[in-house]
């Protein structure tokens, strides 16, 4: 793991929060998500910091043309590994806020989402806000006002059994509990997030939640991107076992395995032929439980 190299002690922090975005070819969305963070009713002080983790299309010139509407936006060079985890610890090693707040380039927060978010995580070392989805053109907050499709503002515990973990598309973090944890560990593929929260809480640290910190989160718009997205996730979750089973996390149900892959073998030429309500449930499920298979080969740990 490489840990994130703190500030000078001459630099001491003099902001409030500090918005971390890690950002890869996301051109097309990260517009959005600018205009939504200069919508911010928070009336601290902060910055916005869009680390970039070597984008090759216009991400870059996107960022520094969203200057007038955010004058405390950054941009700096993440480049140096590939992966959302450097991403973000570059943009953290940056920042210049007592608080580091996590988003993501291809989402949209809400106008009172860092008001909530800063206000909650100054009780906890991690805080963690609330989901909503939606696929296609961003929603407004009045559209989805009255949505049930959504986390319950909860920490999440599915689909491990164990510890609660936080979204590290939406999360709040202290600079003193990132520093000391050495924030996110840069070889973890997927669940990189998961692993800091357990982390975190095997040294004390607390987490909790913001219910009224929302995001909307963009779901992937075809079967393909979903797949390999739910693959990346199951292979992640391997990785979480075989670093975590000694600290209690528990083994996956085999018999659920079974029942899964049966579910996924009896129904999968129904719903692509169909198209049907469960097709895209089913394409998560299927790249969820392929990348816990090449999970287990690769990491040598049988997590299915």
């Amino acid at each position: 793991m490489s840990p994130v190299r703190p500030r000078p002690e001459s630099d001491t922090p003099q902001l409030d929060v500090s918005v971390i975005i890690p950002a890869l070819n996301v051109a097309r969305y990260i517009g959005q998500q600018l205009e939504a963070l200069a919508r911010q009713d928070y009336a601290g002080s902060w910055e916005v910091i869009v680390a970039d983790n070597g984008s090759v299309d216009e991400t870059r010139d996107i960022v520094e043309r969203s200057r007038d509407l955010l004058h405390n936006l950054q941009l700096v060079d993440a480049s140096s590994r590939r992966g959302v985890a450097s991403a973000r610890n570059r943009g953290a090693e940056a920042a210049s806020g007592r608080f580091l707040a996590f988003c993501d380039a291809d989402d949209i927060v809400a106008p009172w989402w860092l008001r909530h978010l800063a206000s909650e995580g100054r009780h906890h070392s991690i805080c963690y806000g609330r989901l909503r989805f939606f696929r296609g053109e961003p929603p407004s907050p009045q559209k989805f006002s009255n949505s049930s499709n959504e986390h319950d503002g909860g920490l999440l515990t599915h689909p491990f059994g164990y510890l609660p973990f936080a979204s590290g598309g939406n999360m709040l973090v202290s600079r003193e509990s990132f520093t000391a944890l050495q924030g996110f560990d840069e070889t973890y593929g997927a669940g990189e997030d998961v692993d800091f929260c357990w982390r975190a809480q095997y040294s004390g640290h607390t987490l909790g939640s913001a219910p009224e910190a929302l995001i909307f989160i963009r779901l992937r718009e075809s079967p393909k991107e979903q797949f390999r997205q739910y693959r990346g996730y199951g292979k992640g979750e391997v990785r979480l076992y075989r670093d975590h089973a000694r600290h209690g996390m528990p083994r996956s149900s085999a018999a659920r395995a079974v029942a899964v892959y049966g579910w996924l073998l009896a129904v999968g030429s129904v719903v692509l032929v169909r198209r049907d309500p469960h097709y895209r449930f089913w394409v998560n499920a299927l790249g969820r439980r392929c990348g816990r298979l090449a999970g287990s080969w690769h990491y040598r740990c049988l997590y299915l």
